[in-house]
This record gives C-alpha cells, structure tokens and sequence, in this order.
C-alpha cells in the first residue's frame, strides 16, 4: 500500500545537483517556437490582469491555440520580471525539482527506498529532462501533474477508505491536467477505468464529469467567445480530424490507422532508447557543437548497439508489468495510463520526441521493477542486503548512466560557450559544415539595436515570434516564409509594416529571400545584421524610385545547394524553365532534405509541364 512516507537526504542531493545544472544550461534562447514565446506573452499579460491577450501584434488577439495552464503557472514570475524568459526558465527548473521529488514519492511506495533512488537519478540525468527543464515548456509541470495524479489515484485504489483530503487533490489535479497538455486525456480515462474496475463508479463518473466540464468551458471560450482568426492556426484539436496520410475521401478511421503505423515505426527506436540514448537518438535535441570523442563514441556505438538495447528495454518492461500486476491494486491504472498516452500520441499528426518525454517516468519503472524481479528469482533473500549486491547495483546504474552524464557534460559546455560571446561564438560556428541554429540566432543582440534605431511605434515581420518580448512597444507581425509574393507585398502594405527579419535558415539561404529579391514594388535594404539575422528597411519603389534593376549575371556559388538553388530560381523568374530545372536538381542532389529545395524543384516541374515527376 501507497503511505506517506519521508525522502530520503539523497534525493535533495539529486534536485540539488540537477539545480546546478539546470542553472548552467540557461540561455535567453528557445528550441521550441512559437510555443515558448507565445506561452510568456501570455503569461505576461495574465501577470498584468488582462487574460489571455497576445498585445504583440498589429491586431492583438485572445486565441490560444495551446494548453493554457503553462501560461498561467509563469504568470506569479513575470509579474515581477514581465517578458524575462530567463525567470520562465528558472520557474521550469523548480518544477523540474518538484517532479524528481515526486518520482521518487512514487517510486518508493512501489518500489522501496533503493530503487527509488536510483530511478530518481536516472530521470534527474537524462538529458530530455534536462532540455525541457530549461525551456519556456508545459512538459515538466504536466510531468509534475502527472506523477502526483499517479501518487494520490495509487493511495485511493490501495486503500479501503480513502481520505477526502486525498479525492478532492486527486480531482483537483486530474481536471486541470489537460489544460496542461491535451494528452492528459489519455490519463483521465486511464483514471477513470481504473475506479470503474475497482467498483467505484461514483469516483470514475466525477473523474471524467470535471475535466469534461472544464474542457467544454474552455472550448467555448476559445471557440464562440475568441475563435481564430480567418487563415490564423486553429488548436491542436483540429489536427486530429484532417487528412495527412490517406487522400481526403478515405474514412477517418483508415487515417488515424495509418498514422498510428507511420508514427509507431518513427517512434519504436526513440522510445526504447529514452533510458540510455535519447540525446545520440533523436536529431531535434542538437545541442552540442563540436563533441568530444567520447561523445562521437557513444553516438557511433548506438548506431549499432541499439538493436540490442531495445530489445533488452522491452524485455525488462514486459517483466516489470507483470512484477507490478502482481503486486499493486494499482497495476491497471500504471499501465492503462501509459498504453493511452501512447496511442494518443501516435494518432497526433505532428512527429516531436517531446510527446515521449511524459514515458519516461514509466519506462523508468518498469525497467527497474522487472530487473528487481530478475534478481529476486536469481539471488538469494539474504544476498540481497550483502555488499556485493549494493555493489553490483551501483555498478550497473553507473554504466547506464554514463552516456546521458557524457551527453549533459557536452550540452552545458557548449552552451557555456555560447554565453561567453554569442556573437563569436557565431564566428566559429559559421566555420563548420553543420552546426545547432539555435546557438546561431542571438536575438537579445538584434533586439537591442531595433530598440535604440527604429521608431517606438514601428512594425516589424518575421518568420519567427522570438524577438517578440524583446523590442518593447513594437509590433512584430509574424508571417509564414512560404507565402506568395503577391500575398507577401499585400500584408506588408495592409500592416504598414516598416522594416522585416530573415534569419538564415540554411546556407545562406534567408527567410522570405525570393520574396524579398523579387518584390517589383518594394525595396528591401539592408539595416542591420548580427549572427544569422538579418534586419531589412522596407520602402516603395513608387515612391522613393531608385535606379537599380534586374541584374544580368545570376546570383549564387555554383559549387553550393544554396547558391545553385539561387542561380535556379533567378532562371526560373527569367523564363529559362529548362536551365532553371538542372540547377535545382543538383540542388537536390546536394541538399535532399531541404524543404525550400523540394518546394523550388516541384515549382519548377510545374512551370515544365511534368506534374508527375516530383
């Protein structure tokens, strides 16, 4: 049975030390846009009484397009530091602490006190716990949530009278999860059959009645109320029911199939892999330049080792669900819980190893509780107190350990790189093939001279919301790289906007670079530039008529995807459909994966008359 129970001094050390890295890894960079900003925007504006309100745009808008508690919980920070990201990200770490704390809480009551410990450090060193503590996220508080719905639905299914005390946290918690994250769903009716099964139906009904209540508020409000703007993103909700994977006349339930399958083979290798090589695994969680060789080492040897490790992960989780099964009332809500989020995320049409990060506790457990099993069928009763089984234990818990210690180490030290001088630190990135373009946009830098140089009242376009905080009482309009010329030129006149941001996406390939190149009635120059942002002044060719044209020789390196790419596309705008098409191909040749490459190739196709090649 689940009792409260005293944490044991260890476990402070581990929040402590996990603390101390945490602080090192901060950064005023985020991975993740525009979540992050739109989530301190808000955040900001509910700090300052006035709801959920994005004021940083020409038009300000009430829509939230995602979970909105997050916002909520930095408000208290930003009510004291409005717009720090920082404070966010510190306010993240805390409740990254509280989360390892709650492990631990959850774990011991399973598992006993060594165990636990041992689970708690291996969540504390896993470099996803790590990234999404120091972001401006909602996984490490729904993390949080999470793990004390589990702790206090484990105390009521295990006892034979729960506490009040206990049932109205336990509610309290379980309606507000999916405001943190929509796949919290997935936990509330894992909840609520766990106490159907337990013959409760009275609690299963509350259990889906409050969170019920509370979705539907907030739908109203985000739907009748404040609903999107027309051609602005709708919530996350939407996505579930469209067509990405069958044709639009295929019946839903072939599409959700499909997506399962094509998500489920995408996410087998990063999820058996979460324990020991998340970070040498997944490419979204870049944040190492230059690595070490033991870094390379450990990358190269998964590449390998991991038709190995998956297995193993299976097989000890497979144990441990049936050691739990065995020896919980609470077994059918751990693992209900999990099957859920898990199917929920494979229906979701968006691929982000951050929809695993929530598996992780679970993964933790049940490796731990079937390879306690293991032993207790291999050793003795009375080895298991013995020194040599303590060492044994240690061992092996510092060998799985090992690399994600290795891959934290490279995190913080190149972003400890970063800190010294972003702007060198720039320099040297720029010298390598391939390097984070996280570490390559110091929008702090740009911010500070649009603040000193450009008029209070002035509106500035950008492909990416980051700058947003930053710039004071200017408006930034954010605006999709993809969109036509004719459209591009209409919403910068329609928004008077004066001057718009290319950061350098790849190559030296910008956002907006072919409209900003091919505009006939806007001149584009340059104002400032720092890093892979540039900032240019927009003016009318009407009025403030120049002198320049269309130049003869076409632009770009031949020898580079971005400059053939350019060479292309000026052929292409020149009517030159045949010359233009074997530039782009060897564009593609060098740079396949790029989707300006893709999109350019399939333009030029058109424009050929071969639709059927793409």
């Amino acid at each position: 049975m689940l009792t409260r129970m005293r944490i044991s001094p260890s476990v402070f050390l581990i929040c402590a030390l996990f603390m101390l890295i945490g602080v090192l890894r901060l950064n005023e960079l985020s991975m993740y846009n525009p979540d992050s900003t739109r989530y301190l925007i808000w955040g900001n504006s509910l700090a300052h009484g006035k709801g959920f309100l994005d004021a940083t745009q020409p038009e300000q808008d009430r829509t939230v397009v995602h979970a909105p508690l997050y916002a909520l919980l930095i408000a208290p920070v930003e009510f004291i530091m409005p717009y720090s990201l920082t404070a966010a990200k510190i306010a993240s770490i805390a409740w990254g602490m509280l989360a390892l704390l709650l492990c631990y809480t959850w774990l011991n009551g399973l598992l006993g006190r060594r165990p636990a410990i041992v689970g708690t450090l291996m969540l504390a060193l896993n470099p996803l716990m790590l990234v999404y503590s120091t972001e401006a996220l909602s996984e490490v508080p729904f993390l949080a949530a999470m793990l004390m719905v589990l702790i206090a639905a484990g105390r009521d299914l295990e006892a034979e009278r729960a506490s009040n005390r206990t049932f109205i946290l336990l509610l309290v918690c379980v309606s507000l999860l999916p405001l943190l994250r929509e796949a919290g769903i997935a936990v509330v009716a894992a909840i609520a059959l766990s106490f159907a099964s337990a013959r409760k139906p009275q609690k299963a009904a509350i259990f889906i009645l409050g969170p019920a209540l509370i979705a539907i508020l907030w739908y109203l409000r985000n739907t009748q109320m404040y609903p999107p703007a027309e051609g602005s993103q709708a919530g996350n909700f939407s996505l579930l029911f469209q067509h990405f994977a069958t044709p639009d006349n295929a019946p839903i339930l072939s599409e959700l199939i499909q997506r399962m399958w094509l998500q489920a083979k995408e996410y087998a290798w990063q999820l058996s892999g979460m324990l020991l090589y998340p970070q040498y695994g997944s490419h979204q969680i870049v944040l190492v330049v230059q690595p070490s060789w033991i870094f390379s080492f450990f990358s190269g040897a998964f590449g390998l080792l991991r038709y190995i490790i998956a297995p193993l992960t299976i097989v000890f989780a497979a144990l441990g669900v049936g050691a739990d099964f065995r020896n919980s009332k609470g077994a059918l809500l751990r693992c209900t819980a999990a099957f859920l989020y898990l199917c929920g995320i494979l229906i979701y049409p968006i691929h982000d190893v951050r929809f695993l990060f929530p598996l992780l506790p679970f993964l933790i457990f049940y490796s731990l509780a079937g390879a306690k099993a293991l032993y207790r069928r291999r050793i003795k009763v009375e080895e298991q107190g013995s020194r040599l089984w303590l060492f044994r234990l240690g061992a092996l818990t510092a060998l799985a350990l090992l690399p994600n210690v290795v891959g934290i180490g490279e995190i913080v030290i190149t972003n400890l790189e970063y800190q010294k001088s972003p702007v060198m630190f720039y320099q040297r990135l720029s010298r390598l093939g391939d390097y984070p373009p996280i570490f390559a946009q110091p929008w702090p830098h740009l911010a500070s001279w649009i603040r000193q140089h450009t008029p209070d009242d002035a509106v500035i376009a950008t492909s990416a919301k980051d700058i947003a905080p930053m710039v004071g009482g200017r408006k930034i309009l954010e605006l999709d790289p993809g969109v036509p010329l004719p459209e591009f030129e209409r919403i910068l006149r329609d928004n008077a906007v004066g001057y718009v941001i290319s950061p350098v996406r790849w190559a030296d390939i910008g956002a907006f670079e072919f409209q900003l190149r091919e505009s006939k009635r806007l001149r584009f120059e340059a104002a400032y530039s720092v890093a892979s942002l540039r900032l240019f002044r927009i003016s009318s060719r009407f009025i403030e008529p120049g002198t320049e044209e269309r130049g003869e020789t076409p632009p770009g390196d031949s020898s580079t995807a971005g400059g053939l790419l350019k060479r292309g596309r000026w052929l292409l705008m020149g009517g030159q459909y045949p010359e233009a098409s074997s530039f782009i191909i060897k564009s593609l040749q060098l740079a396949p994966f790029q989707p300006e490459v893709r999109y350019q190739f399939a333009v030029t196709r058109a424009f050929l008359g071969d639709t059927a090649n793409w």
